[in-house]
């Protein structure tokens, strides 16, 4: 009878390891090495029927790995181009901010010119407020000149009035000063 070995042992037969297929004649002797749980009957049909059937699942487990290394392969390229696009996508990304950038430098030289224009305006507004606080000041002393010059034209006024009228009167009468009469004009006809 053929014995194959469950585990490794030492003995009348020699080194024995797993899995090891030994013959013994003796079945009484075959019968208590199984029932000592050391080796189980070996049936040459049952082994080559397992053997087989390792061998399919072995081939089985190969292909399902090649189809597993075809698909994590196909994914992995599949990524390698996401990676690409996003890749493209940031550096369209990055080209946008440096254009981005590029205009905030400008548009803040643009402010700072304005807000230098907008300095200068409003230094010419001051100016041109200091010029104009100087009108109402003016305007008094326009005020008084025409007061002043309204003053003289009747002082002016009566003084031609009081001449025509010492004119007229000094053809006839003695001059107040000399007591001669004066030689003005003559009365008109």
């Amino acid at each position: 009878m053929k014995l194959k070995a469950l585990r490794g042992n030492f003995g009348d037969y020699g080194n024995i390891r797993r899995g090891d297929v030994i013959e013994i004649d003796d079945r009484a002797k075959s019968k208590a090495l199984i029932e000592a749980g050391l080796f189980v009957e070996f049936d040459e049909k049952a082994e080559k029927q397992a053997k087989e059937k390792r061998e399919a699942q072995a081939l089985a487990d190969a292909e399902a790995a090649k189809t597993a290394e075809a698909a994590d392969e196909e994914a992995g390229r599949a990524l390698a181009v996401q990676l690409d696009v996003l890749k493209a996508g940031n550096a369209t990304l990055v080209l946008t901010v440096a254009e981005r950038d590029t205009e905030i430098t400008g548009l803040k030289s643009t402010v700072a010119e304005r807000e230098t224009e907008i300095l200068g305006l409003r230094k010419q507004l001051e100016e041109q407020n200091a010029r104009l606080a100087i009108i109402p000041g003016l305007e008094v002393q326009i005020s008084e000149k025409t007061a002043s010059l309204a003053d003289f034209q009747k002082r002016m006024d009566e003084l031609v009035a009081r001449m025509a009228v010492g004119e007229s009167a000094s053809t006839t009468e003695p001059d107040d000063t000399t007591g001669k009469k004066s030689a003005g004009k003559k009365e008109a006809k």
